[in-house]
């Protein structure tokens, strides 16, 4: 089975610390503790430490962080003072859930140059749609789209640019524009979109695990000899079915191998990994042949 994740996101990362002795590096007795003085150590993301998480703990410190587009809606700290192995104290981290933030998109960099009319009207050409690619310079993996259906006529123009200075804090902001449009029949619709992919620790692929359809490679290129199997002597770590690749048997050096092609961004991490077995009554230790997983980047505009 085969699993990607890119950005290397992890959900959240929390510690405790108490009690430094010299004769030990950690010799704490949680016997005081008292349950009060606790708390939240993070709300939302970024890195958060308090100096302590209950009262009856010398030197007591927890901290807690995120990272990626990860946001918690609470870490706390505290301590249980029937908690431990042996029920004589100890201290708890609790983390009470978080989601992540799909779309955070910066305008700072908005110029206001680039936008314009994406879709022009015309009294004799009800149900229209258009879109752009770009509406400002300084803002990377925009669009626009808009459109009239159901016998709607666009009279005037739809357009979308950025604007310096814009928005709420002044940073800079979009503008979508509609002017003029016959509604005596129908409606419009019109939009601002952003490319983002897959956001950090979600998996891209689709059909990671071979299973859609029954069983099958349906999203994957295939070259060689590749095949999506229920194979009993290889069961799958989930699901039912496994990707099971062999050689070419040309008599020359061949590969077999499955692939797909994901969008990228600038700046993003990708990491793959996957669960994989060979045969013990057809190994390939000691042999010349191998298994290789990588990941590939490519200049879209390069093709």
């Amino acid at each position: 089975m085969l699993k990607t994740t890119f950005a290397r996101c992890a959900l959240a990362a929390a510690a405790l610390f108490a009690g430094v002795s010299k004769a030990q590096i950690i010799d704490e007795d949680f016997d005081s503790v008292t349950e009060t003085g606790g708390g939240a150590v993070l709300i939302g993301s970024g890195f958060n430490a308090v100096d302590s998480w209950d009262d009856g703990i010398a030197f007591d410190r927890a901290f807690a962080g995120t990272f990626g587009n990860f946001n918690t809606a609470g870490i706390n700290a505290r301590g249980v003072a029937t908690g431990g192995v042996a029920g004589s104290g100890a201290g708890l981290i609790e983390i009470t859930g978080g989601a992540f933030d799909i779309l955070n998109i910066s305008f700072a960099g908005v110029s206001g140059t680039g936008g314009g009319v994406f879709l022009a009207g015309d009294p004799n050409a009800p149900d229209t749609f258009g879109f752009t690619t770009n509406w400002d310079t300084g803002v990377g993996a925009e669009g626009a789209f808009g459109g009239t259906f159901g016998g709607a006529t666009l009279l005037g123009s739809m357009s979308a640019q950025g604007v310096v200075g814009g928005g709420m804090s002044g940073d800079g902001a979009a503008s979508l524009d509609v002017d003029d449009v016959d509604i005596s029949s129908g409606n419009w619709f019109a939009g601002l979109q952003f490319t983002i992919g897959a956001f950090p620790g979600a998996n891209p692929l689709l059909n990671p695990g071979f299973d859609d359809g029954g069983g099958s490679l349906a999203s994957w290129s295939t070259f060689g000899n590749a095949y999506a199997v229920n194979d009993t002597s290889t069961p799958a770590l989930t699901g039912t079915h496994v990707l099971k690749m062999f050689g070419t048997f040309t008599g020359s050096f061949g590969v077999s191998g499955a692939f797909q092609d994901l969008n990228a961004s600038a700046g993003q991490e990708w990491t793959i990994d996957c669960f994989s077995a060979h045969d013990a009554d057809d190994s390939i230790t000691g042999s010349m042949n191998s298994i290789v997983m990588k990941i590939e980047f490519y200049d879209g505009g390069a093709g």
